[in-house]
C-alpha cells in the first residue's frame, strides 16, 4: 500500500490543539494576564479562555513553544492585541527570560514531516507530564489525543 502523502496544514492545526490544551492546563485554566477588568479562572472548554501569543504563530519555530504563548482571557488577550506597546513592556517586566529568549534572531528555517513529528512527541511528552485530561481537548481531536497518548505509554 502506497504511503499517504504529509500535508502540513492538517498536521499543524493538531499540534496547535495539543499546544493550546497544554498551556491552558499549564495555566490551570487561569488568565496569567490579568489586566483590569479580567475574568479570571475559565472553565476548561470555556470560549473565553484563550491561547495568547507573543510573536506571531507564522514562525513554526515560535509556535508552539510554551515561552511564546500564555493562558488568557478574551478581555486581556484583546487588550494585548489593542496596546502592543504596554503588552511588550508588561511581557518583558514578568517574563524577561522569555521576553530575552523571544528577541533572540532565528535563522529562517523550512521545517519537514520530520520536524513536525518531534514536535508532536515533545506536545505529547509535555501533556503527559502535565496530565492533561482527555475531556479538555476538543471532541473532534480527543480520539486521536487517547490514541497518541496510549502509544506514547505502550
Amino acid at each position: 500500500m502506497a504511503k499517504r502523502k504529509f500535508k502540513a496544514k492538517p498536521f499543524k492545526n493538531w499540534l496547535d490543539i495539543l499546544a493550546k490544551v497544554c498551556v491552558k492546563t499549564d495555566a490551570n485554566f487561569t488568565c496569567e494576564i490579568r489586566r483590569e477588568g479580567c475574568a479570571g479562572r475559565m472553565m476548561p472548554l470555556d470560549k473565553n479562555c484563550q491561547w495568547c501569543h507573543i510573536k506571531s504563530r507564522s514562525s513554526n519555530t515560535y509556535r508552539w513553544l510554551r515561552t511564546n504563548a500564555l493562558c488568557g482571557c478574551g478581555h486581556c488577550h484583546q487588550w494585548a492585541h489593542a496596546n502592543p506597546d504596554a503588552f511588550g513592556a508588561w511581557f518583558a517586566e514578568e517574563h524577561l527570560g522569555d521576553y530575552l529568549f523571544l528577541n533572540f534572531p532565528m535563522h529562517p528555517y523550512t521545517w519537514r514531516e520530520d520536524d513536525f513529528k518531534k514536535e508532536e512527541r515533545r506536545l505529547l511528552l509535555y501533556a503527559a507530564e502535565l496530565n492533561v485530561d482527555p475531556l479538555n481537548v476538543p471532541v473532534s481531536y480527543r480520539t486521536r489525543f487517547m490514541r497518541a497518548m496510549e502509544a506514547l505509554k505502550g
